[in-house]
């Protein structure tokens, strides 16, 4: 199967095996993953993961959305990805809007920011009620909505790394850093209509419902 898929990849310009599309998102992204530490390693790994649970290679909105996880989970503190059995753990995340909001409140300013995305994001599925409908208006939101998200969760991950916080509060940010990277990739699916209107509309709801119940 890998010496199929090595073939597949090299005569083929729209299907990526882990080496290949190592080389693409370096191209494409040069200035976005600048200074990321195990960048390489860890999106090898991703790569190889993917393309077993898909069994078939990549494409290029497989290899944006691993990008997006591969800087996120480069910058965490103290851990290993070396092993499958490490990166197959953060596969298996349950969906973030069935976990509960931890004890340990964050920063009222982050929640307030997050929750502003949160709702820009439910405006387009409470305004328009088909896929072409307002498509560009509701194309526009929902990706600046996405980009907002990310650099939060990119400060969320820097604040995790500080020696000064709790356990608790890095649990926390642990827990929140999952829940809103879930809700970034779900975004990038609906762009690309890999996700029904319908169970996006579903998803924002539980994420809002759950949301609204954290306690300042």
């Amino acid at each position: 199967m890998a010496l199929s898929h090595w073939f597949e990849s090299t005569f083929s310009a729209d299907k990526f095996n882990p080496g290949k599309a190592l080389r693409h998102t370096r191209k494409e992204n040069s200035d976005l993953i600048r200074n990321t530490p195990h960048f390489d390693k860890i999106f090898l790994e991703l790569a190889k993961i993917e393309i077993e649970k898909k069994n078939r290679l990549l494409y290029v909105d497989d290899i944006d959305r691993l990008t997006q996880k591969t800087r996120i989970m480069s910058r965490h503190k103290n851990r290993d990805f070396t092993t499958k059995a490490e990166l197959n753990s953060q596969e298996t995340i349950k969906d973030s809007d069935s976990e509960a909001y931890s004890t340990a409140a964050l920063n009222p300013e982050l929640y307030s920011r997050l929750s502003k995305q949160l709702q820009n994001v439910k405006f387009t599925i409470d305004t328009f009620t088909s896929e072409d409908h307002g498509h560009h208006i509701r194309t526009i939101r929902l990706r600046n909505a996405q980009e907002t998200i990310v650099k939060i969760i990119d400060e969320m991950t820097s604040e995790s790394q500080s020696k000064k916080i709790t356990p608790e509060m890095e649990r926390t940010l642990r827990t929140e850093i999952n829940r809103w990277t879930n809700f970034a990739e779900t975004i990038h699916k609906r762009l690309y209509r890999k996700v029904s209107q319908l169970d996006f509309k579903d998803y924002v709801e539980k994420l809002d419902h759950s949301f609204r119940r954290i306690k300042h």
